[in-house]
């Protein structure tokens, strides 16, 4: 799961940094076949590389969204806009109220978060 949320975080990262640069913003594949193909990626990376990337891709994003205006940011509607990018992606891997960080922080504890 963690390198789940690290992938979409590096690929936020890249369509943020194309819908900045006036690019059209994709994914690539479909969502099912991204998953698919970074879960076949990822199968037997080890845990500690793992905590990395998912360190790295977190404060790389972090830092690029901060350089975003916030009328920007709160503007999601539409998988084109840099606020869809940033809600769905942010939200879903590090909400305290995601299903799947609950999941985790009763796994790992309440530090599952940082």
């Amino acid at each position: 799961m963690l390198n789940h949320f690290a992938a979409w975080q590096e690929a936020a990262l890249r369509v943020v940094g194309d819908l900045r640069a006036g690019r059209w913003g994709r994914l690539g594949p479909s969502v099912e076949r991204f998953n698919r193909e970074q879960h076949a990626a990822d199968r037997d990376r080890p845990l500690d590389e793992t905590l990395q990337r998912l360190q790295s891709a977190r404060a790389a994003l972090l830092q690029l969204l901060a350089q975003v205006d916030e009328a920007t940011l709160l503007n999601e509607y539409g998988r084109q806009t840099v606020g869809w990018w940033a809600k769905w992606t942010w939200t879903a891997t590090t909400s305290s109220t995601s299903p799947t960080w609950r999941r985790l922080s009763g796994r790992f504890g309440a530090d599952a978060r940082r």
